[in-house]
């Protein structure tokens, strides 16, 4: 009934029909171990990431691989190793005994990356073990909005740069409804901003109009050059327009 790997809390033990003397028989003959306060799994080997996201998907955890993780999963970013850091996205945090239990990995959680709270646009599915576990993964479309999100220096913008130089191949259906749903005003000029930089051509088969762009000045970078289309700022030497003015 509990595959090896899969954490589990009381409530779930409850539903299936174990009641507390039994939880607390299987606990005292260690067929169950606790992993923090109120959660268990069978023992076995070291716990990786995708055991952890699964279960607590599986528990009702508004939580998803995203940002650059994603990007990396996807080969996108394979050039921008995060190393051990799994990027992750969601309303809820993840436990705080989750980051003592994953072997080899830690979970850094970015908050709702700019998206409401259990929003399906952009999010797919792997898969993990043997039991091909659903993992829900943010597509390359809505990871770049996450990772925009976070931009703040010259740093970042040169890093997503290289990041759009690959990303030849977006969906335009898949973005549009990212960029429909995205409440973050500034990853959205943003995109539009690095989509124009690298004249992709699916950008050219996105609707702008039906994109909340917001209103007003958004200083990104300081001491940076002013993108007089979407109002912001960006490094001087990365603005290609002519009409650009100091911020």
């Amino acid at each position: 009934m509990l595959p090896e790997g899969q954490v589990v809390n009381r409530r779930w033990l409850f539903s299936k029909g174990f009641d507390r003397p039994t939880v607390d028989y299987y606990l005292r003959a260690k067929r169950l171990v606790s992993v923090g306060r109120g959660y268990y799994r069978r023992p076995g080997p070291p716990l990786r990431w995708q055991h952890i996201l699964y279960s607590l998907n599986e528990l009702g955890f508004d939580l998803h691989l995203g940002g650059y993780g994603a990007l990396e999963n996807a080969g996108v970013a394979h050039y921008l190793s995060t190393g051990n850091v799994v990027h992750v996205y969601g309303c809820d945090s993840p436990p705080s005994w989750s980051h003592e239990v994953v072997s080899g990995s830690d979970l850094f959680h970015h908050g709702k990356g700019g998206f409401p709270c259990r929003e399906p646009a952009g999010i797919d599915h792997g898969s993990f073990g043997t039991w091909d576990w659903p993992l829900p993964e943010s597509t390359p479309e809505r990871a770049l909005i996450e990772v925009l999100r976070d931009v703040t220096d010259e740093h970042d913008f040169r890093s997503v740069d290289k990041l759009f130089e690959s990303a030849v191949s977006l969906r335009p259906t898949v973005l549009q409804a990212v960029l429909e749903v995205s409440q973050s005003v500034k990853a959205k000029r943003l995109f539009c901003w690095f989509a124009e930089r690298h004249r992709h051509s699916w950008f050219g088969r996105i609707n702008v109009k039906n994109i909340d762009l917001g209103r007003g000045k958004r200083q990104i970078v300081a001491q940076g050059r002013l993108n007089n289309r979407y109002q912001i700022t960006v490094p001087a030497d990365m603005e290609n327009d002519d009409e650009g003015n100091l911020f």
